[in-house]
């Protein structure tokens, strides 16, 4: 039953890194706070994988090309996933967008038995609907009186990209040819460090000034980058 301390601990993090995340887009570009998740990262999930060596040794994973197109498509979702966020963060009806955001249980459970030959009980289906249907009214959608069309479709583009990663992370796990943790650790360590990579391109050639912000709220920057690897 480790997984509902893991599952737990994941959405603690989760839920400091994007308070921390609408804070910093205050002062940074999307594409900056975007970063913020990623920029520290790399070196703990690389700290993390030798430590794992270090306890338990196993072989080392031949990754295929398939693996690698994961790996690829699951960095790119996560990016636009998080830029999403970050703009919901600065528009009106915050709160049905958010909570759209959080469709991603529904849609990677849709996506998953349609594409991935995943497959969930009648129980497993109730209690993921039931699960999208108090996000929704926790994030309080009920009191808002005038819906925006196009933040809606935000927060569902959001949703799907956050399901689309979840999704194509679990199958770079599946082709790594290791076992959990090794896994996992394996697919963290190159998602957040071509993530890293993008952004960091991006950011030199674009918005050279954004990451001389990152660097004033330098402080908040190292804490989203810890809580977002440690609730992946």
């Amino acid at each position: 039953m480790t997984w509902i301390f893991f599952t737990f601990l994941a959405a603690f993090m989760q839920a400091w890194r994007n308070a921390l995340q609408s804070k910093l887009s205050t002062h940074a570009s999307v594409a900056g706070v975007t970063l913020s998740r990623f920029v520290l990262a790399g070196p703990i999930a690389a700290v993390y994988l030798y430590g794992l060596y270090q306890y338990q040794d196993t072989a080392m994973p031949s990754f295929n090309n398939a693996f690698w197109g994961f790996i690829i498509g699951a960095s790119v979702m996560q990016i636009l996933a998080t830029g999403l966020m970050v703009k919901l963060f600065k528009m009106n009806n915050y709160a049905i967008g958010a909570g759209l955001a959080k469709s991603e249980a529904l849609v990677a459970a849709i996506l998953g038995v349609l594409f991935f030959g995943s497959a969930l009980s009648l129980l497993g289906w109730l209690g993921v609907f039931l699960g999208a249907i108090a996000v929704l009214l926790l994030s309080g959608i009920t009191s808002v009186k005038r819906f925006d069309a196009k933040t809606a479709l935000i927060g569902l583009a959001c949703g799907t990209s956050f399901a689309l990663t979840s999704l194509w992370v679990r199958e770079a796990s599946l082709n790594s040819g290791l076992l959990f943790p090794h896994s996992a650790a394996w697919v963290l360590l190159f998602v957040i460090s071509l993530q890293t990579l993008i952004l960091l391109g991006y950011l030199l050639l674009k918005e050279p000034q954004t990451l001389s912000k990152l660097w004033q709220y330098k402080g908040i920057t190292t804490a989203i980058s810890i809580f977002s690897c440690v609730g992946w």
